[in-house]
């Protein structure tokens, strides 16, 4: 075993940990180190995977056992939760023992500061790499690719997403800590970000089937900033479905009032799980530009469909692993997923593994 064919992955035996455990033991060679605070736990899932996996315990808030987990691997992917107090804490044991680092979650705020450091190390780190964020920013890329090749003008290019799955409560208290963050509302307007009231900025949005029709609200994305100052059209954003008047009403709740974090996520998981039983577990994701061509009105649409969201969280950035590995990474340092490799070919590797999309135009 070398270090170069060495993966550490930290949160390894949670839910998303899983998933790019898997992944990686089924579509690679490589070694993993599987980490955690439960090494009993960590080592049922290595016994599960065979001989390329070992367990190790690693709590990553003692500096010394973070290294020391750290320093034998290439790669380290940070699976551990929930992402907002975890922060930079991670990336920051990467970049000490000189590994390549992968983060489905943590907030671009606290790991772009680390962006220089990346770039001295001659390391590349990918942030934004599961589901949402993360397969939301290569679907808006990639539609907005396509309209540029057919369109003659594009007027819009957004993307829409609604998840009624039964997320683990450290999900949930990183949702809460963003929603008290008071995340701004609104979408980049000729490549410039412009603040919205949410309220009046709520609109109904029609998702392919089974989903249909419903009520959406714009938040910012910091994984399509790059791809709005490019492009600079009309209008970019991001679209975020809502769960029924009663998760609407808890979510505002939190924002107006503002909890302990713990105590609101537990309140909040409550209503979005009865939400999602109702409504179906499942989630969705579709990127849609409009604009003209020929003088009439074009539109192409690319959505994903899942009823695993753990599943589509976890392949991305297992996938991520092999993109720093095998030099699919068009750019080096410190960046998100979308912006650094070629989503055309990403979104072709998901799909082989499991993650299908469909196009529409019209």
């Amino acid at each position: 075993m070398t270090r170069e064919d060495t993966v550490g992955i930290i949160g390894a035996y949670g839910m998303t940990g899983k998933v790019v455990a898997r992944e990686l033991m089924k579509t690679t060679d490589l070694n993993l180190v599987l980490g955690g605070r439960d090494e009993a736990r960590a080592l049922s899932l290595a016994t599960e995977l065979g001989v390329r996996a070992t367990a190790r315990h690693v709590d990553i808030y003692d500096d010394k056992a973070l290294l020391d987990f750290c320093e034998p691997c290439s790669v380290i992917v940070n699976c551990a939760a929930p992402s907002s107090r975890v922060l930079d804490t991670v990336a920051k044991g990467a970049l000490k023992t000189g590994s390549h680092y992968v983060d489905p979650a943590a907030g671009h705020d606290t790991l772009m500061p680390h962006a220089s450091e990346f770039d001295r190390a001659n390391l590349t780190g990918l942030i934004f790499t599961g589901w949402v964020p993360g397969i939301t920013g290569l679907a808006l890329h990639h539609v907005h690719s396509l309209a540029r090749e057919s369109f003659d003008t594009i007027e819009s290019a957004n993307v829409y997403s609604e998840d009624r799955s039964a997320w683990s409560e450290e999900a949930f208290v990183d949702i809460v800590e963003e929603m008290l963050q008071d995340v701004p509302s609104g979408a980049f307007r000729n490549g410039v970000w412009k603040d919205q009231n949410m309220i009046r900025a709520i609109r109904t949005y029609d998702f392919p089937v089974p989903i249909g029709k419903r009520i959406v609200y714009p938040l910012y994305a910091y994984e399509l900033e790059a791809l709005a100052k490019e492009a600079g059209i009309p209008e970019m954003g991001m679209y975020v479905g809502v769960l029924g008047l009663r998760v609407m009403l808890h979510a505002l709740l939190i924002k107006i009032v503002g909890r302990d974090p713990k105590k609101a996520a537990r309140r909040l998981r409550r209503v979005w799980v009865k939400a999602g039983e109702s409504l179906g577990e499942d989630g969705i994701v579709v990127a849609e530009a409009v604009g003209k061509k020929q003088g009439r009105e074009a539109k192409v649409r690319i959505s994903f469909y899942t009823k695993e969201s753990y599943f589509s969280t976890g392949v991305p950035a297992a996938l991520s692993v092999r993109a720093i590995l095998e030099n699919w990474v068009l750019k080096s340092g410190l960046n998100v997923l979308c912006d650094a490799v070629d989503p055309a070919h990403f979104l072709g590797e998901l799909a082989k593994a499991g993650i299908t999309y469909e196009v529409v135009e019209s």
